[in-house]
């Protein structure tokens, strides 16, 4: 029951995204999370507070060590290793013990700040038309992808949609 709305920003919506509260104006993705925080200590939502409270520690750990803010995509970089760590921890344990259970829903919570995935087909679109353009090795493909849609995608989906539709290409 959030009150942020995600929209793409600027005039180029294939990059990542920011977030509209409920004043319209922009935050960052970091800026949710800490009123996320602020709104789960309120509503007294222990699991919400702990996984948000370790997250942004994590980040601001990340941010002192840069020296400047982070950007939406450090953010999301960091929540995918949030969910990885998570879902590593799950495939040790059975699925019917408690603590599987609430990895888990720290997995989904941690999801939802993540933004869409591009589907197969989106990314062969995309991948076909930088060939269009002339970006014709893999290498320069996979850069335009990263430029392009960084974080909209799973990157060994990529690589895989990039190499077909290379090799088609060469045909």
């Amino acid at each position: 029951q959030s009150t942020h709305n995600r929209s793409t920003v600027g005039s180029n919506p294939t990059r990542p995204k920011n977030y509209i509260n409920v004043n319209n104006t922009m935050t960052t993705l970091h800026e949710k999370i800490v009123a996320d925080l602020k709104a789960a200590r309120f509503q007294r939502e222990d699991m919400k507070r702990n996984v948000l409270t370790t997250l942004l520690g994590e980040l601001d750990t990340a941010t002192k060590r840069t020296g400047k803010p982070l950007t939406d995509e450090a953010v999301v970089a960091t929540i995918k290793k949030f969910v990885e760590n998570a879902k590593f921890t799950m495939s040790k344990l059975s699925p019917d013990v408690e603590l599987y259970k609430a990895y888990e829903q720290e997995a989904i919570l941690l999801r939802s700040y993540l933004p869409l995935q591009m589907s197969e087909a989106e990314l062969s679109g995309a991948v076909l038309a930088f060939i269009g353009e002339g970006f014709t090795t893999m290498g320069e493909v996979m850069s335009q992808l990263k430029y392009k849609y960084a974080g909209l995608y799973d990157g060994k989906m990529a690589s895989a949609v990039a190499k077909k539709c290379l090799i088609a290409f060469m045909l």
